[in-house]
């Protein structure tokens, strides 16, 4: 195309065009060939009075500019309509103009639409990939803020939530109770003295209180009697620093490190960051259906828990359910006539998130508001905070999970089922990235023994605002503990790990980790629920909210394991085994699973369970296709 002709057409697409010569210039050839001229004298480019009316701003006539083409410097500019223009043209140059115009604009959309996402996308993921390096637990020390913060505050209020635990070698004869510093040998505790002399209170607490050591050491004992693959560390090894409300943890941490250097006695030091919010919240307004239990059949992709209504066993008869959460509201008409025996620990935080859980597993029928899952199920709450707790700090992720243990092998319930509605933050707090709570290694030593009782544990991936692949995550010794591919690294806790998907079932929508440790997902987005009023933020008998993230779709998989397990035992009289029961729900058969809109490999949250499915593989009298995993898986 003749450059000039181009700028020429692009010109004439504007109400009015400003021109180098007279509005009223009887010529008209002369005068395109002369606005031609122009063109091609300034390199393919209007002069400034043409960009301004390019961009909807006509020069006014008489104004004049600076141009080094001497038309466009000395004589004076006028406005000609383009009807004005038109009428000096004969029909055929109009049409043949206004075709030219079509290729034009066609030109510069195709051109908008190639060009632009591919720079998009490499400005995107030059970004993510330097969020990934910041927030990398082996780099995230040095280049955390908030540490740089404490360390020029002295150790204030950043981070004072933050517990410092400590892992003493098996050769060191230490008794598991509080003040155990005490009994360390001479030089050590010499040693150890001089350490709080600098730093002030410095004591070791056990970081499991809820049930007595010797209780400790009969469940790790009989798990591994049941469990012939279960061989873990000592969990009465580890122990909570105190420290003085001054004092930077990692300050204390390097000092601990110190110590134990200089006086042989090797600890593993590991700082626990304080509890991050729950995996997701309740948001959005009430109230849609629950299509989220229906069969993954059309516009309804659901886990197939209305098929299976009706089916001994599927309401969750007989199944013990235990829900770790820090806090819930059990006066909600929802719960009128639930099968909930226990509760320990304080409801404390987030009540709004417990209640909301609740209300999809076990929400009972012929209310006014939700159907649970299995609505018959007994049920046993357990918080982060103990009775007592006096603020936000005083945690412990470890405790509710050994006492929902303990009362489960104590009551000898078979097939229960133990949700952790929990997640750890991954490098700083702004960036928006959250793990499993197993990645703490004592929180990972409790699942593993769970799991060894023949206790499935359901666990949320976690809710992260950005992309977060697991395969990522390295610990504080560099190793990649969630990567199934890594065998020298892995850790299989025998936890069903669950990420979240939208209606559509795509997890790009909603804020979920994801990764090929992942085994199921469900429903992210949407879940109607007992919870705070979305408009209020009050939480009462009769509130209903939307719920969320993996917080949602942990607590749909936890109903799917209770109603597989209640199903199991109503058939044949026995559960199955936690690696069975896992090994069936994230069965990648056709009809017993869901894929996700782009696939397993692709969006790395495992298949959604069907339980309708399920029933089918039950009722032949298997129990689930195993699938493989690389790596040692323990």
């Amino acid at each position: 195309m003749d450059p000039g002709r181009g700028n020429h057409s692009a010109l004439l697409h504007g109400r009015t065009i400003s021109t180098c010569g007279s509005e009223n210039n009887p010529h008209r050839g002369a005068a395109r060939r002369d606005l031609k001229d122009h063109v091609e004298a300034s390199g393919g480019s209007p002069c400034a009075p043409h960009h301004e009316a390019v961009r909807g701003r006509s020069m006014p006539s008489g104004t004049t500019t600076s141009s080094p083409d001497p038309r466009c410097s000395a004589e004076p500019r006028g406005e000609v309509s383009l009807s004005a223009l038109q009428s000096h043209r004969t029909p055929l140059e109009n049409l043949v103009i206004r075709l030219l115009l079509i290729p034009c604009a066609l030109s510069w959309v195709i051109t908008v639409i190639v060009a632009t996402p591919p720079a998009w996308f490499r400005i995107q993921d030059t970004l993510e990939r330097r969020a990934d390096v910041e927030s990398s637990p082996v780099t995230t020390r040095a280049a955390d803020p908030a540490a740089a913060a404490r360390k020029r505050s002295g150790g204030a209020l950043v981070g004072a939530g933050d517990h410092l635990l400590v892992r003493f070698p098996d050769g060191v004869d230490i008794p598991y109770g509080q003040g155990a510093e005490r009994s360390l040998p001479g030089d050590a505790y010499d040693a150890w003295t001089a350490l709080v002399g600098r730093l002030g209170e410095v004591t070791l607490v056990p970081i499991i209180r809820s049930i007595p050591p010797e209780r400790v050491i009969e469940l790790v004992t009989v798990a591994a009697e049941r469990d012939p693959g279960y061989a873990v560390e000592d969990p009465l090894r580890w122990f909570r620093v105190t420290h003085g409300p001054g004092e930077d943890v990692e300050d204390v941490a390097e000092a601990l490190r110190a110590w134990g250097e200089h006086v042989g006695i090797p600890l593993r030091v590991w700082i626990q960051p304080s509890p991050a919010p729950g995996p997701d919240t309740p948001s959005d307004p009430y109230w849609p259906k629950q299509r989220y239990l229906r069969e993954p059949i059309g516009m309804h992709k659901g886990v197939g828990a209305d098929a299976v209504r009706g089916v001994r066993g599927a309401d969750g008869s007989g199944v013990r359910f235990v829900d770790v959460e820090k806090g819930w509201f059990l006066g909600h008409e929802d719960f009128s006539g639930a099968r909930i025996d226990w509760t320990w620990g304080a409801s404390f935080a987030e009540e709004g998130h417990g209640t909301s859980t609740l209300g999809v597993v076990i929400a009972q029928p012929g209310m006014t508001g939700c159907i649970g899952i299995t609505p018959a199920a007994t049920t046993g709450l357990a918080s982060i905070y103990p009775n007592g707790a006096t603020d936000l700090h005083d945690y412990s992720y470890e405790d509710p999970i050994w006492m929902g243990i303990a009362s489960i092998v104590d009551a000898g319930e078979s097939g229960a089922v133990l949700l952790l509605e929990l997640q750890r933050r991954w490098g700083p707090q702004e960036a928006g990235r959250y793990v499993p709570i197993e990645v703490e290694p004592t929180v990972w030593l409790a699942i593993r023994t769970a799991v060894a009782l023949g206790i499935t544990v359901v666990e949320a991936a976690g809710s992260s605002t950005r992309r977060t692949v697991l395969d990522e995550f390295v610990d504080e010794r560099g190793r990649r503990v969630l990567d199934p591919l890594v065998s020298g690294d892995f850790r299989d806790s025998g936890a069903i790990l669950v990420g979240a998907t939208d209606a559509d079932l795509s997890p790009d929508t909603v804020g979920t980790s994801r990764g090929r440790r992942v085994d199921c997902f469900a429903r992210g987005i949407g879940v109607p629920v007992p919870g705070p009023d979305p408009l209020t933020g009050a939480l009462g008998r009769s509130t209903y909210t939307y719920y969320g993230g993996s917080s949602s779709a942990a607590a749909i998989i936890a109903g799917v394991a209770v109603a597989t397990q209640g199903i199991s035992l109503a058939r044949t009289g026995e559960p199955l085994t936690p690696a069975a029961l896992r090994d069936l729900l994230r069965d990648q058969t056709p009809g017993v699973h869901t894929e996700s809109a782009e696939g397993i490999q692709v969006d790395q949250v495992g298949v959604m369970p069907n339980l309708a499915g399920i029933l089918a593989v039950l009722e032949a009298g298997g129990s689930g296709k195993a699938i493989p995993r690389q790596g040692p898986g323990r």
